[in-house]
């Protein structure tokens, strides 16, 4: 005996239709099968758990699947049984629980138990969901067509916006005429003030804003971490930033603080330690704001796994054949560990840099070359 399916596909192959039609087909064929609709005389019996095989594209984190027919897309449960009744052109990922979906009314979203987030609002271009809230693009022809849809399937602002980030730390940055602000997941705007700018928040939980040309930081509330406003800021995103005020640098620290008390004439980005110029000496500056090393050097360079190449000008007596005795300048380089400690009694008239593989550098030496360890010691014999 044949099953309903088996009738479908017979008589498709017999008919030898188009794509468009072959797809009705298969959907009036599931749509009986469903419905218990068989038609079929006593003699023929159809099995109502047959389903049309669909192509999956996707495995999805809960076992579901991405399926495609014919250029349109859909979702399958572990049985096989599509979950949603409209099939869209494009259907994304899962990102924090929903999935963007694509049709001829716009954008839109799908949870994981085949609800539409928002029945009665489609978007011109969506977003992933970041924590609670996706960047959404509202239809029309106004400016300012940004705002955030929640995972309630509700705007989250009863104003749009000319900007929105994604949200980070419970919050999103937000521009409206050309002014920025900060606001929450309950639509409260954050900062007392709107600013020229404002960065998107960093792992550390502030972010960078400007104002009539100088910089300072926010906290996720929205508060001014620094009496003292600044020339510039390099580095937002890294542990401690370096800040400019008065021609004079230093770090900074996300809670609020200054890494070191003082104001140098150049900072070098941080890297376990950061290499700062006084004058024309260098040192390094430590995550605590106290100086690595008590000694200056003519120059530091910036710490790579762990070591930092240092140089020194020394000064040589030559006596030449005529017996006058001139002094003469020459640049010496050694490595200075993360206890402050010169690794080698011997100043190098060059250091190359640090190889992670062989946890090593060539040094020179009277024209001649050697590798060094960290613990000084010279791993070959001089060639």
């Amino acid at each position: 005996m044949m099953n309903l399916y088996d009738i479908f596909v017979e008589s498709l192959n017999k008919l030898n239709l188009g794509d468009v039609k072959t797809k009705a087909i298969k959907t009036i064929c599931n749509t009986l099968l469903e419905s218990n609709l068989s038609g079929n005389d006593s003699d023929t019996e159809y099995n109502d758990n047959a389903k049309v095989d669909y192509n999956i594209i996707k495995k999805l984190d809960n076992g579901y699947s991405i399926v495609e027919d014919y250029a349109t897309y859909n979702v399958i449960d572990t049985d096989g049984n599509l979950l949603y009744a409209e099939w869209f052109d494009a259907l994304y990922d899962y990102v924090n629980g929903f999935a963007k979906c694509h049709s001829s009314k716009g954008y839109n979203f799908i949870d994981r138990n085949g609800n539409l987030l928002c029945d009665n609002m489609w978007f011109r271009d969506a977003y992933d969901f970041h924590e609670d809230a996706a960047v959404v693009l509202l239809y029309g022809n106004e400016l300012a067509r940004m705002n955030y849809v929640k995972s309630d399937g509700t705007l989250l602002s009863y104003k749009c916006f000319n900007i929105c980030n994604h949200f980070n730390h419970g919050c999103g940055v937000v521009c409206s005429s050309g002014k920025f602000n900060v606001i929450d997941i309950n639509g409260n705007l954050l900062c007392d003030k709107e600013y020229d700018d404002i960065s998107t928040y960093n792992d550390y939980g502030t972010a960078e804003v400007k104002d009539g040309g100088r910089y300072n930081f926010i906290d996720v509330h929205g508060k001014v971490l620094f009496d003292t406003w600044f020339d510039s800021v390099e580095y937002p995103d890294d542990e401690y930033p370096i800040v400019k005020s008065n021609y004079k640098y230093t770090y900074i620290s996300h809670d609020g603080h200054f890494v070191s008390d003082s104001w140098y004439d150049e900072c070098h980005r941080f890297s376990d330690v950061g290499a700062v110029r006084l004058d024309d000496k260098w040192n390094y500056v430590k995550p605590n704001g106290r100086l690595l090393s008590k000694q200056w050097f003519d120059y530091c360079q910036d710490f790579m796994y762990g070591v930092g190449e240092v140089e020194m000008l020394v000064k040589k007596n030559v006596m030449y054949p005529d017996g006058l005795i001139s002094s003469i300048k020459k640049n010496k380089y050694n490595f200075i560990n993360i206890n402050g400690h010169i690794i080698s009694d011997i100043w190098f008239d060059g250091c190359g840099d640090w190889d992670i593989k062989t946890n090593s550098a060539e040094v020179k030496l009277n024209r001649k070359f050697n590798r060094i360890d960290k613990n000084g010691n010279l791993l070959y014999s001089w060639k």
